[in-house]
């Protein structure tokens, strides 16, 4: 169960998410606003007989006040402009470099054991694809079933219920070049999701640990 959740940690690193926060002025404008009529009114009861100059004085707050959120609102404007296109830009980055940004590059080892069980689903070859395996195996075609030996693996499928159109259209649709190795493991999938293939190191080196068939 510790190689599936890691799996799905590996799956869930495929898919980076980017997360952006517009920051506004609007709390700091309001308070700024409610003090500034709290203070106003009564100076401004307070000094209406006086000269011109006094009652420029009691003006101010007010006018200070409806000044300062203009610059603001500007800024917020601006801000919320700039944070447009860089949400534009992260969301195309996230669709287009769904694997290169996350993890590392495939080592020739990494891409060794990929290359051979990509091959071994191209030509639906159950044995081949059991020889990359390691132990224990968690295959899902449905009813997700741990197996503890190539036999056993043999044994309990056939070609037809492992290398379905999907599965195998979403395996040999793998792009070593852009597949990044993370958390000691590599998902093998056209697009980073289920349908997929999962290699993880072990002891022995690269090997098939999950076999995901089905969505």
């Amino acid at each position: 169960m510790t190689r599936r959740m890691r799996s799905v940690s590996v799956s869930a690193l495929a898919a980076a998410v980017f997360l952006l926060s517009a920051c506004g002025g609007h709390s700091d404008r309001s308070s700024a606003s409610e003090i500034s009529g709290v203070a106003s009114g009564p100076d401004a009861a307070e000094t209406s007989g006086k000269s011109g100059a006094a009652g420029a004085s009691a003006g101010s707050p007010a006018h200070t006040s409806e000044n300062a959120s203009k610059p603001l609102e500007a800024e917020g404007d601006g801000t919320g402009k700039e944070g447009g296109d860089a949400s534009g830009t992260a969301g195309e980055a996230t669709e287009e470099e769904a694997f290169s940004s996350v993890g590392e590059p495939l080592d020739d080892d990494a891409r060794k054991a990929a290359q051979t069980a990509i091959e071994a689903v191209k030509n639906k070859d159950l044995r081949a694809l059991g020889a990359c395996a390691g132990f224990p195996l968690y295959v899902d075609t449905g009813d997700g079933l741990e197996v503890t030996s190539e036999e056993e693996f043999l044994s309990e499928f056939t070609p037809d219920q492992i290398f379905t159109e999907e599965f195998t259209d979403a395996v040999t649709g793998t792009d070593l070049d852009r597949v990044r190795a993370a958390d000691g493991g590599v998902v093998l999938s056209r697009d980073g999701g289920r349908p997929d293939l999962v290699l993880t190191l072990t002891d022995d080196g690269w090997c098939v640990t999950d076999i995901n068939v089905t969505p």
